[in-house]
């Protein structure tokens, strides 16, 4: 199955909050038989990520890790937000959730220091109208982008809500779900102008005027600038004509979570549409009406269930002009088997999407040798791609790699992961968790139609890749951020791989680098240094992202980009003296550098091997991007090794 992964950056309240919680979470917690930690540290890491709250791990674990809050309801909830958002860890919170019966105003109150970007789920059953002149008083709200308002269903007042919004001047994401039916207001002042808004999502379980009246609660400054919408209506017939008006001329990203209520029949409107992710397909007449309306602009459809009706539809239904890409959901195994092969062959790059967190989606490609059977299965290559953990994407894959499927009779797998420093190390260690544990999951092996060896696994990548693919292999570097380590894989092949952030080329500033012209400005990547700023997991290689690993060598800034903020050593990822410590063991190693590198040190590799070789580690040591480098010595190494 697909696992999404989180940092452990979560701290949980839940209804009786006790400082015994500790040995009760100890002694509840299952040895993880997926891994091959102790079960000491596999409770240990249960206990990181689920509820931080014994004052034996405030001073330590909470100063580093903690970026969500989630408050459930509690007798003490008010006391610990309290202690836990003044002094240092105020700004490291960026995220706080509320759920049940809390008094959201009296907890937010607390909080003047935060430096919050996300509030979800707040819950109007306490909500009074004195409570905005309290809530007019936080100036941190106008800092918050992503608001997730959930109404009490018996206490829905949405003149209240029309006051609590534009007290929100930044927001760039608002979700509003609606249970039951509200009266509609009577305004007596213009709603409230949101700029910077480019997501919507409403969750409706109501009649549809609701539509109209939800969207009277915002003013856009023109029709058009929403890209994202996000509609789950079971209510018909909708309002689409209001809809349309308001939501549909800018709108790039449609979420469907119903086909009910004749909104197949608008998509032709969405001029601007690319992608569309639909949940569900229950019916095939919805599938037939889907790709009969999908305009030609759309080149991704993303499909969680129901994918057997989508393919029964193809062969009915002419293919949208448009469309390239299906983003495949891999939580259902059974529904991928034997699918993907006959969504190719209709024109369709299939993507799996192996983990989605904070709305962003993470996926994968892999490529199988013609050959690959469920009778002869091939060993597994899991590729992490490089730029410093800043910059790149899976689809920058190299032409021995490309090749591998056929020559080396190997499955090729390329994740992506999210990139720092709008995600940190901790978030970037998780997606490659995330990846390892998918690559072994019974929606892998159904998505290859059984196809590869999943006992088989070898992790490579290509510089910051090759880290990833180091740490990985031996785990390094996981436990610092609260992450249980993947499996070990059979073998490590790390090309002129990054092992150590305290070398002194990752500090020294270079005002030129030695292989660029001139002094890139500050100013020319401001979007990428914003850590608050939007998360994504890939950047094309033609993007201005492309120069951000430039910038960061020039500046020596790596560490600030991958750790700024949550107090973790730089020193936990350096892999020469993890291994000289005898903590973490490696299994048989290839490491490939070039000896005129400038990009990555050559000393970084040379320290891994020597300690390699000191412990009596099976490796060898030995550019490979044109089409000229077959890698021969390192498919050589591999195929020993599977031997």
């Amino acid at each position: 199955m697909a696992t999404t992964h989180h940092a452990s950056a979560l701290l949980a309240f839940p209804n009786e909050v006790l400082d015994d919680i500790l040995s009760q979470l100890i002694t509840s917690i299952p040895p993880d038989p997926a891994h091959t930690t102790s079960r000491k540290s596999t409770q240990l890491q249960a206990l990181e990520t689920v509820s931080l709250v014994s004052k034996k791990w405030r001073a330590v674990a909470l100063r580093r890790l903690v970026a969500k809050l989630v408050v459930r309801s509690g007798k003490k909830a008010r006391a610990i937000v309290h202690s836990l958002t003044s002094g240092d860890l105020g700004g490291l919170v960026k995220e706080i959730e509320f759920g049940g019966s809390v008094d959201v105003v009296a907890l937010l109150s607390l909080t003047t220091r935060l430096n919050i970007r996300r509030l979800r789920q707040v819950d109007f059953v306490r909500f009074r109208q004195r409570d905005v002149a309290t809530l007019s008083t936080l100036t941190f709200l106008a800092s918050v982008e992503t608001l997730d308002v959930k109404p009490h269903q018996f206490d829905i007042n949405l003149e209240l809500m029309a006051t609590f919004i534009p007290l929100f001047t930044n927001l760039r994401y608002l979700r509003l779900t609606i249970i039951t039916t509200p009266k509609s207001p009577q305004f007596t002042s213009p709603p409230p102008t949101h700029p910077f808004l480019h997501t919507l999502a409403l969750h409706l379980q109501s009649p549809s005027n609701l539509i109209a009246t939800l969207l009277s609660l915002i003013s856009l400054p023109t029709p058009g600038t929403i890209k994202r919408f996000e509609l789950a209506s079971w209510a018909k017939p909708l309002d689409l004509d209001r809809l349309m008006s308001q939501v549909g001329p800018g709108l790039e990203t449609l979420v469907l979570r119903s086909l009910e209520g004749g909104v197949l029949e608008t998509l032709p409107s969405y001029t601007k549409l690319v992608t569309l992710q639909v949940f569900e397909i229950w019916e095939p007449d919805h599938a037939i009406l889907l790709l009969s309306n999908l305009p030609d602009n759309v080149a991704t459809l993303r499909l969680a269930h129901g994918h057997i009706h989508l393919l029964n539809a193809m062969k009915t239904t002419p293919k949208p002009a448009g469309l390239l890409i299906l983003e495949m959901d891999t939580t259902h195994e059974e529904e991928l088997q034997d699918m993907v092969g006959e969504f190719i062959a209709y024109g369709i790059e299939v993507v799996f999407v192996f983990s989605t967190v904070n709305g962003v989606d993470v996926a994968l490609d892999f490529f199988l040798p013609p050959g690959a059977s469920k009778d002869n299965p091939a060993p597994i290559l899991v590729w992490f791609h490089g730029g410093g953990l800043i910059q790149g994407s899976r689809k920058v894959i190299w032409p021995h790699l490309l090749s591998a499927p056929a020559k080396h009779s190997l499955c090729v797998v390329a994740p992506d992961y999210r990139l720092a420093p709008q995600t940190r190390m901790g978030g970037i260690l998780a997606d490659v968790a995330a990846a390892m544990a998918y690559v072994r999951s019974p929606a892998f092996l159904a998505a290859t139609n059984y196809s590869c060896d999943q006992s088989k696994i070898i992790v490579s990548g290509g510089s910051a890749g090759g880290w990833l693919a180091l740490l990985a292999g031996t785990g390094i570097g996981f436990e610092a951020c609260g992450i249980a380590p993947p499996a070990k894989p059979l073998a490590i092949a790390a090309i002129y791989p990054i092992s150590d952030l305290e070398d002194p080329f990752w500090k020294t500033k270079q005002h030129p680098v030695s292989y660029f012209p001139r002094v890139i400005e500050a100013k020319e990547m401001q979007a990428f240094l914003d850590a608050d700023g939007a998360e994504t997991s890939s950047s094309s290689p033609d993007s201005a992202r492309s120069s951000f690993y430039t910038y960061m060598v020039q500046e020596g800034i790596l560490a600030d980009l991958l750790l700024g903020g949550t107090g973790i050593d730089p020193k936990a990822f350096s892999v020469a003296p993890a291994l000289a410590s005898g903590k973490f063991t490696a299994p048989p190693t290839f490491v490939v550098h070039g000896t005129i590198d400038d990009k990555v040190p050559l000393q970084q590799a040379i320290d891994v091997v020597k300690v390699l070789e000191a412990k009596g580690v099976k490796h060898e040591f030995e550019f490979d991007r044109e089409e000229s480098i077959t890698m021969d010595r390192m498919y050589s190494f591999i195929k020993d090794v599977l031997q």
